[in-house]
């Protein structure tokens, strides 16, 4: 029944809120390429939307993403409250923004934090998150809709993370005077944004935002020629990184001590972290194979579904395992050949217990983050889809991160082979990792540096 009220709520708005007539002719002034494009971008959004709304009564997860916009936002901004307001796509781009919400919560303890996120997922996994003082959905992208949450809290700044920047919203927030900087900006070469059509309208986006923060200058150099205001910042997530270890899991030390236990002291530990079906495939069979060698995968995907296909492969190749979820119950500990993670949030714990780590994405899409793996001083094994990842790029080019010549257990196990003969080398190399993590730290610091009058 919702599905019909919304349906008819949303037609209702279009013929008699004149909504078309507000689109058309709102930008009548000036008929440029930026307007013509954000005209065939609202007039999309209108087409698409109700085509979603009937596709969620068929997908849980679009139904969700639709339930949750349904809440009501609750808020009153008091007299001299100050706003920050922080977006991002989904939680490795949340991640981006905790190191710039943190320092200014120190600098200024009455300050009112709202944290937003696009991806459904991201909602539910950071609700425990205590940082923010509220945490939204993010509204679809409609004019009216986004000027009503702007209007609402009417934020001093807002900080986008790495590159999820909506095109209404950040016209509407430069049309109020809002101050908008985008951190951590990333613009790969290969990227779709910096090419043909999708480079003019990506640019007449990013003309909105007073501020780009690119992660490296390459990054930085493509912004300028867009015609966009961009420095070189440096990237949070290295922040992020070394203040998430601070915040150790629940009872974090107990189950420390106990994977600890799980594994021979004979064998390096191989952490498989974000991975995918089919490096799970040749993860597997290389354990099987060589048996030299202890295992922690972290799949990206830990559904049910997905967990008990892998517990079936792993029974099926005889190899001994146990589920994360299930240490807390064990009283006696055996040695196994892998522990299968099948819980969210503890993947860069983990990689304190490893000597290799395998990094998924590198075979279909891109590469997951290389540097929770850093922070450990791990050498890092993918496949060749790196160059959505700077820092990927950097790794490779220093030697920190392998590439694997095919997708088998044979070219697995022939590149873990190579980074064990190089015995001699470990500590040197250890230390040269350690030296580019603490190099790339503080971008957070020099972001906040440029906007402190911004934030008296």
């Amino acid at each position: 029944m919702w599905i019909y009220n919304r349906m008819l709520s949303f037609w209702q708005q279009i013929f008699f809120n004149k909504i078309f007539v507000v689109m058309f002719f709102n930008y009548k002034s000036s008929y440029d390429k930026s307007t013509v494009f954000y005209l065939i971008y609202n007039l999309l959004l209108y087409l698409v939307y109700p085509l979603l709304l009937i596709f969620s009564i068929f997908s849980s997860r679009l139904g969700y993403g639709f339930k949750i916009r349904r809440k009501p936002i609750i808020f009153q901004k008091k007299k001299n409250m100050k706003v920050y307001w922080f977006h991002s796509a989904s939680v490795g781009e949340y991640e981006c923004l905790r190191p710039i919400a943190e320092k200014i919560r120190k600098k200024q303890k009455s300050a009112f934090l709202v944290f937003s996120v696009f991806s459904d997922s991201a909602y539910k996994q950071r609700q425990k998150d205590t940082l923010p003082d509220i945490l939204i959905p993010l509204p679809f992208d409609f004019t009216r809709r986004m000027k009503k949450v702007l209007m609402l809290f009417d934020p001093e700044i807002i900080f986008y993370a790495r590159y999820d920047v909506w095109p209404n919203m950040a016209k509407i927030a430069k049309s109020m005077g809002i101050y908008q900087c985008l951190i951590s900006a990333a613009l790969p070469e290969k990227s779709a944004r910096s090419k043909g059509l999708a480079r003019k309208f990506y640019a007449s986006v990013y003309a909105n935002l007073d501020k780009v923060f690119a992660i490296h200058p390459a990054h930085t150099n493509r912004f300028l020629n867009m015609n966009v205001k961009a420095e070189t910042a440096g990237d949070t997530r290295y922040d992020a990184a070394s203040m998430r270890l601070k915040e150790l899991p629940e009872n974090w030390k107990k189950t420390s001590d106990k994977i600890k236990k799980l594994f021979s002291k004979k064998n390096k530990t191989i952490i498989g972290g974000s991975t995918y079906e089919n490096s799970e495939k040749f993860i597997l069979e290389s354990l099987k194979t060589s048996k030299n060698f202890n295992l922690i995968m972290a799949p990206h995907h830990v559904n049910k579904e997905h967990i008990e296909s892998l517990k079936k492969k792993m029974k099926n190749m005889k190899l001994s395992f146990v589920l994360f979820s299930e240490l807390p119950k064990l009283k006696k500990i055996e040695k196994v050949d892998a522990l299968l993670i099948d819980t969210m949030g503890v993947l860069p714990y983990l990689y304190a217990f490893g000597d290799i780590a395998y990094v998924g994405g590198g075979w279909k899409g891109s590469v997951h983050s290389v540097l929770e793996p850093a922070l450990f001083s791990l050498p890092v094994i993918t496949g060749p889809h790196i160059k959505n990842s700077q820092e990927a790029i950097d790794f490779a080019e220093n030697k920190f991160l392998f590439i694997m010549k095919n997708d088998t257990a044979e070219a697995l196990t022939e590149v873990i082979g190579e980074i064990f003969k190089k015995k001699d080398d470990s500590a040197k190399h250890k230390k040269k990792i350690q030296l580019y993590f603490e190099k790339n730290l503080n971008a957070s610091d020099k972001i906040l540096k440029n906007l402190d009058k911004r934030l008296l």
